[in-house]
């Protein structure tokens, strides 16, 4: 679980420890987003570099699909 400060509102990304899993959306305007390494649906944080965090929704993020952690998230978008 993330507690946010208003040290941590400021700061644009809050990554998720190793080991854990988001158990909530987070309630403060931030998304959930993990990057684009492989993964299942209950791979945790630090698996193999992959990676998950909350952020201020923006234009370099899209919705996805993958049902991981079971929670509506994003994804960042692939550049080409």
């Amino acid at each position: 679980m993330i507690t946010m400060t208003s040290k941590a509102m400021k700061c644009t990304t809050v990554y998720y420890s190793c080991g854990t899993m988001p158990r909530a959306v987070p309630r403060d305007g931030r998304v959930l987003v993990h990057n684009h390494i492989r993964h299942t649906t209950k791979t945790r944080c630090g698996a193999r570099g992959f990676r998950a965090w909350t952020q201020p929704l923006a234009a370099t993020l899209v919705k996805c699909s993958c049902g991981w952690s079971g929670l509506p998230h994003y994804r960042v978008k692939a550049v080409i």
